[in-house]
């Protein structure tokens, strides 16, 4: 029996939010979320039965970017409607002032009115009434009485640019997602965006509030997310010169992108794919050329980020170990959101077991209760201190709070004030807590 993570929350081991893109129709989308990507694509492409069914007519499919490292599965879901349904959600709308003004410092927050305030994304598209039904005067009254359903572009381009703008708004941003591309093409499309405005991820789109400077993190594995497809390789006999310099021939520099298709049609009535109030632009063309993509910056992508876990803690749950065999498999982008938790876990494990020895606050010096393992943490460096989940909070707001002007309820990254090393992002704090709450449950 399932458990709500409405009553007793979790942290999902791998939950992602992904962006499909149609083989025989190039210019249609499909976003989706699903705790299993790989068996999820094949039941988009009818090779396993059950769910699927609105995809079944734009079959194969291909997954280009998925999203992941979420809290919780509600969380997910938020992310997918809004990445879904742009033009409705109450994070992506245009703000009364940006910050921006001459007599206001950078650091001045936006005037957000909700839902009254107009789309960043407005809707390009609304469904209308078939013709065959409207010969027939009953039916037609119906139709008339029917409410128009707005609709968002399925243009790749334009779902790259929702992404884009759902990361850097409130609360998305400071979850501390992850981005992650099957293909060179979505991968380009990114580069291509993020060349145009570099400092794009530098504050909140909304509270102006300080990100880390790595966000998102980005990752790649070209091989596609079953592991069936070969990554593009430069030829063999190619100098550093021709890979700074030479671009690689893209599959989908043969299909027509929105822009082009809206220059060769002759129709007036065809709405433009690139009406939106967000500062970025879409890709003309879909070779890497337009792009910019080279095959150095092929050579160059950011593969998996592992985390660092020190020497002798790699001694897995059991259950941790029965989920790496099931996914041994797969490909290593998944292997690696699966290995990642199973080294959490290992160091939590290994961590709680020195709670009988430091059982202090580093910080107030209080008592810390092993009880409730909710209420306290250990240093995310692998360290022997431990804070009141409080105290920490406390101390890396003060740290933040001499960078910025504002205050706010919860930090964006947490300081270890014993070892004085990098900060750790806060979602990642939160993260471990739950997941040694649960081990002590199992244990």
């Amino acid at each position: 029996m399932r458990i709500s993570s409405v009553v007793e929350h979790r942290t999902p081991r791998v939950y992602v939010c992904y962006c499909l893109r149609s083989l025989s129709r190039p210019n249609q989308t499909y976003i989706g979320s699903t705790p299993d990507p790989i068996r999820r694509l094949r039941q988009h492409n009818g090779l396993v039965k059950q769910g699927a069914f609105y995809t079944r007519m734009a079959r194969p499919w291909t997954m280009d970017v998925v999203v992941y490292g979420f809290p919780s599965k509600l969380a997910a879901l938020q992310f997918e409607w809004s990445w879904q349904k742009p033009h409705a959600s109450r994070h992506l709308r245009v703000m009364h002032d940006d910050g921006t003004r001459p007599n206001k410092s950078s650091a001045t927050a936006a005037v957000y009115a909700g839902r009254s305030s107009k789309p960043l994304f407005p809707a390009t598209r609304s469904s209308a009434p078939s013709s065959a039904a409207s010969h027939d005067s009953g039916l037609n009254l119906r139709k008339k009485n029917r409410r128009v359903r707005m609709r968002s572009s399925t243009v790749p381009e334009y779902k790259f640019l929702v992404l884009r703008a759902l990361l850097a708004s409130e609360p998305f941003c400071f979850w501390h997602l992850h981005v992650g591309f099957y293909s060179e093409y979505a991968y380009g499309v990114w580069q291509f965006m993020d060349r145009a405005n570099p400092t794009r991820y530098s504050v909140s789109r909304i509270t102006r509030r300080p990100l880390p400077p790595s966000y998102p993190p980005v990752a790649c594995d070209f091989r596609g997310v079953q592991g069936t497809n070969t990554p593009l390789a430069p030829p063999q006999d190619a100098t550093a010169h021709t890979l700074r310099t030479s671009y690689p021939v893209l599959p989908e520099a043969t299909t027509l992108s929105a822009a082009q298709k809206k220059k060769r049609s002759t129709s007036a009535s065809c709405a433009p794919e690139n009406e939106h109030m967000w500062a970025e632009e879409i890709p003309h063309a879909r070779d890497a050329e337009t792009l910019g993509l080279t095959w150095e910056q092929l050579e160059h992508a950011p593969t998996i980020a592992r985390m660092e876990v020190p020497d002798g803690l790699m001694q897995a749950s059991s259950a941790a170990r029965g989920r790496s065999r099931r996914l041994r498999s797969h490909t290593s982008f998944l292997e690696a959101l699966d290995q990642d938790a199973s080294a959490l876990e290992a160091h939590l494990v290994h961590a709680s077991r020195k709670d009988m020895s430091s059982s202090i606050c580093g910080l107030c010096g209080g008592h810390i209760n092993r009880h409730v393992p909710l209420s306290y943490t250990h240093c995310p460096h692998a360290c022997d201190a431990v804070f009141h989940l409080t105290c920490l909070a406390r101390y890396s707001l003060e740290q933040e709070t001499r960078a910025h002007a504002r205050t706010f309820c919860l930090p964006t990254s947490a300081w270890c004030p014993m070892c004085q090393r990098p900060p750790v992002p806060w979602p990642e704090i939160v993260r471990r807590v739950f997941r040694r709450a649960e081990l002590k449950v199992s244990m």
